[in-house]
């Protein structure tokens, strides 16, 4: 029997060392009703001398503490102690149970086991029937006749059946040992023949004339019959040690933690300006990306204090900032100088301030200035053209 510790069981195989001096395999069936698969499911046999061997499969998962495996049958040949023992060769004769993909192993102990088989004693009765009669009277002369008839007729008739159903499995925690208690009957009646021995120590003249009849019959029924019941049932607990040295994991889960990104201001910290951009962690959503200007005393109080919140929003999946459209819509336009920044109240992450600055302006010329600059440009383009011409003049001398 198999106890699976909660355990998901697909199969195995069982390969059981027995006494094959004292007992001889006979028969084994496998519990079908539960390990249903036919192509792999196979009847107990005798595989190589003193060794049964059979493989189990199921189509759904086992799952139980005492759950049958198979029956196996022997007849017991001699009388003494008969071990049973669960091979465990690696690779070779291997008791050994599967997961339900029938190919990863659990780790498998099974507890051995024993029967005595004991000989029924046999106490014949003896019950001689044989009373002869002597008187001799010096130099006797004896004739008698012993002619005792003795057929004792013995036929014991000895069949010892074992039947241990043998489980084996994961841990069984027990040693069973079984002794088959054989009761015979067996009252043998015998009758010895006894032959008189007399010496006289006389001559006599005396010729007496001894005839005793001494015809004792004897025919004793010797007919024991020994049947005895022996259906000894190995029920090893068996309890699956899983060595956590052995663990296979099948489906491993990588899981990563990103780290969030914490925002940073990217445009929009000029003067004037009313619409802030911003980069920061992705699918934050509104309003935990806030803006806010440190306030007079220029310094960052984490939204509380003298800062004043000029706008909020969220970002997208690319992490840009926006509520609705890109960037950040403010309350007021900002003022040079002014300190500002942006928290992600989502993450609890605080961007880097920024101190807010006038716009670079392109210088723009007069209309007198720039007919100058064309002239210049001019100029240089013309010096350009003769020097050109006269390298290639002296080059044609």
């Amino acid at each position: 029997r198999l106890d699976t510790e909660g355990n998901d069981v697909g199969g195995g195989g069982i390969f059981l060392d027995f006494d094959d001096a004292r007992l001889s395999f006979t028969s084994g069936t496998a519990n079908v009703a539960v390990w249903n698969t036919g192509f792999i499911t196979t009847t107990p046999t005798e595989s190589q001398p003193g060794v049964v061997s059979f493989s189990v499969a199921a189509n759904s998962a086992v799952n139980g503490s005492d759950v049958l495996v198979g029956t196996l049958n022997f007849t017991a040949d001699a009388a003494g102690n008969a071990a049973f023992t669960f091979l465990f060769n690696d690779g070779a004769e291997e008791t050994v149970f599967t997961e339900t993909d029938l190919t990863t192993e659990y780790t498998t102990n099974g507890t051995n086991g024993s029967v005595d088989i004991v000989v029924p004693t046999n106490t014949p009765t003896l019950t001689p029937t044989q009373t002869p009669t002597h008187t001799p009277t010096e130099t006797p002369t004896l004739t008698p006749s012993l002619t005792p008839s003795q057929t004792p007729t013995q036929t014991p008739t000895q069949t010892p059946t074992e039947t241990p159903t043998l489980t084996p499995s994961l841990t069984p925690s027990s040693t069973p040992t079984e002794t088959p208690t054989l009761t015979p009957t067996h009252t043998p009646t015998q009758t010895p023949t006894l032959t008189p021995s007399l010496t006289p120590s006389q001559t006599p003249t005396l010729t007496p004339s001894l005839t005793p009849s001494i015809t004792p019959t004897q025919t004793p029924t010797q007919t024991p019959t020994i049947t005895p019941t022996q259906t000894p049932t190995h029920t090893p607990t068996q309890t699956p040690t899983v060595t956590p040295t052995a663990t296979p994991s099948l489906t491993p889960t990588v899981t990563p933690t990103p780290t969030p990104r914490t925002p940073v201001i990217t445009g929009g910290a000029t003067v004037g300006s009313e619409r802030l951009f911003c980069l920061g962690d992705p699918n934050v959503s509104p309003p935990n990306i806030e803006v806010y200007s440190a306030g007079p005393n220029g310094t960052e109080d984490g939204g509380s204090g003298d800062d004043e919140l000029l706008g909020t929003g969220g970002t997208n999946a690319f992490g840009e900032c926006g509520n609705g459209t890109p960037g950040i819509m403010l309350s007021r336009p900002l003022v040079v100088g002014e300190l500002i920044f942006i928290i992600d109240r989502e993450n609890g992450l605080t961007s880097n301030p920024v101190v807010v600055r006038q716009q670079a302006i392109a210088p723009l010329l007069s209309p007198l200035g720039l007919a100058v600059l064309v002239l210049l440009l001019s100029l240089v383009s013309v010096t350009m053209l003769r020097g050109r011409r006269v390298q290639r003049s002296r080059a044609d001398d």
